[in-house]
């Protein structure tokens, strides 16, 4: 067009040059080139504001994440090298503030009270508890926004994982990837196994264990067969209905379609009566009742047995923790509970100034495996080496290394392996989480707003009669006291109100 129109010009200028005459020839010459000149500087600036406005970019968003634990000592260097990578690719930097874990849930509650606008935070049902933080209103409804920009991480999640994120229909929070079917496994210190011959692959109750525990308390006097533990449940038939209460006070059976509401008194008496056992058999220590810390004589090997959650990988894990190797033995079978995946999720801030930048940093870090093992794992070539593309070796004296942090910040499957894994590690793991068993009341999301007088007088109980079964002479006795205190406590308020959302929650499905 622009051309166009210069060439009508030098046409009609042309034109009243032939009329004028000779007189007006230098004028006309004058005028035309004039003309051309003016339309070039006009072409120039054009292309030259064009550049540009090409060239011009918006400066990043800076994304604040809030994230429980200790800071590495090279945390600056990696984010700034980081930062340039994120800017790169989505136009954010990230702002990683780790705090310490005895001060986290404080911190996040204060914080959000006061209006501080970071923007992403950790969340659980365990610590900074999800469901009291959307009680009170500490997180923002990011369904719409998650639809638009977090598209790739939604994708890549087990059906049904962002469920446990929702309360009411909004979503509140992005659960993480990584272990979240359960089941239990005893695991077993492997010299030991080998000793007495346990060449058990597979148990459907702890009791299967007890001739090998006997064998333990029989020869080998300064060791005990089994860490007790207060908050393990051997039983594969009930699941607590609200997994964020400290001690689970109302479960339902899993083979129940009514949906019963069963109060922990009558669920947990098995439990009791198993723990009660260990003690007078032997098989735990002496003072568990009393003993806060069994860190340290676990580091010494002093107990053959543990149980935990039974995962793929899991002995090479624990023995590289220990020192020492384990095998473990897979109890029952892997369990999808209500709440798998509330174990740790990432939130945004009711008060981000930025949501939209937080969730695009989120899908980021949950489906980029650059970006995800340099905030892992730091910098290649001076934290750690790679040994092929799935796997690396950190580097003597590394001094930043958030890689048993997997779990706490996206899509753990995406990590590097490293010499003491397993291959096949995290496949393994995807495939349990999508083939388990699904809890029937999968999706349902229990709200304490009405109970909390009666769940924190409920807590102190718990807190006095804490790992009293394992002492108790008299077992029964020891659980009739507890259960009238419970009662007294306000028990039967919190099943009730559970038993109604249940009913509610089942009536609308």
């Amino acid at each position: 067009m622009k051309k166009k129109m210069i060439a009508l010009l030098m046409a009609g200028v042309m034109a009243v040059g032939m009329l004028a005459g000779c007189g007006s020839t230098n004028r006309s010459s004058q005028s035309e080139s004039s003309t051309k000149q003016s339309s070039a500087e006009s072409e120039t600036k054009s292309t030259v504001v064009e550049s540009s406005t090409e060239e011009v970019k918006e400066e990043p968003v800076t994304v604040t994440w809030w994230m429980y634990g200790g800071a590495a000592d090279e945390h600056d260097l990696v984010m700034e090298e980081l930062n340039k990578l994120l800017v790169e690719k989505i136009n954010v930097k990230l702002d990683l503030v780790m705090i310490a874990s005895s001060e986290f849930d404080e911190k996040v509650r204060l914080a959000s009270m006061a209006g501080e606008d970071f923007d992403l935070v950790w969340t659980s049902n365990w610590k900074n508890h999800f469901d009291a933080n959307v009680s009170r209103d500490a997180f923002m409804a990011i369904e719409d926004i998650v639809a638009e920009y977090g598209q790739e991480m939604v994708a890549s999640m087990p059906d049904g994982l962002l469920d446990v994120g929702k309360v009411d229909g909004h979503l509140y929070a992005i659960p993480n990837q990584q272990i979240l079917a359960r089941q239990l496994g005893v695991y077993v210190q492997k010299e030991y196994a080998e000793k007495y011959n346990l060449t058990l692959t597979h148990i459907d109750d702890i009791s299967e264990m007890y001739d090998f525990f006997d064998q333990i308390v029989a020869n080998e006097p300064d060791v005990w067969p089994l860490l007790g533990t207060k908050g393990m449940t051997l039983s594969i038939e009930t699941e607590k209905i609200y997994e964020s209460l400290a001690n689970g006070y109302v479960f339902i059976k899993k083979d129940d379609d009514n949906l019963t509401a069963v109060p922990e008194v009558i669920a947990r008496e098995e439990l009791f009566r198993t723990q009660n056992e260990w003690y007078k058999r032997g098989y735990v220590q002496p003072d568990f009742a009393t003993v806060t810390d069994t860190t340290a004589n676990a580091k010494a090997g002093k107990y053959i047995c543990h149980l935990a959650t039974y995962k793929p990988g899991g002995a090479e894990e624990v023995s590289n923790q220990q020192g020492r190797e384990y095998i473990v033995i897979p109890a029952g079978e892997p369990y999808l509970q209500a709440t798998s995946g509330q174990e740790t999720m990432t939130a945004v801030n009711v008060n981000s100034k930025n949501p939209e930048a937080a969730v695009k940093l989120l899908n980021l870090v949950y489906t980029d495996k650059e970006v995800f093992n340099m905030l892992l794992s730091g910098i290649e070539g001076v934290h750690y080496n790679k040994i092929d593309d799935t796997h690396i070796q950190t580097v003597e004296n590394c001094k930043y290394n958030y890689a048993g942090n997997a779990w706490k910040f996206g899509n753990q499957f995406l990590a590097y392996y490293n010499p003491q894994q397993i291959d096949g590690t995290w496949e393994e793991t995807d495939k349990m989480n999508r083939e388990s068993e699904v809890s029937p009341i999968r999706g349902f999301a229990f709200d304490s707003t009405n109970v909390q007088a009666e769940l924190a007088q409920l807590d102190a109980v718990s807190a006095e009669f804490s790992k009293g079964q394992y002492i108790a002479e008299d077992i029964d006795a020891w659980m009739k006291e507890r259960a009238d205190k419970l009662e007294k406590a306000g028990l039967s308020k919190v099943v009730a109100e559970v038993q109604a959302q249940l009913d509610a929650w089942k009536a609308s499905k």
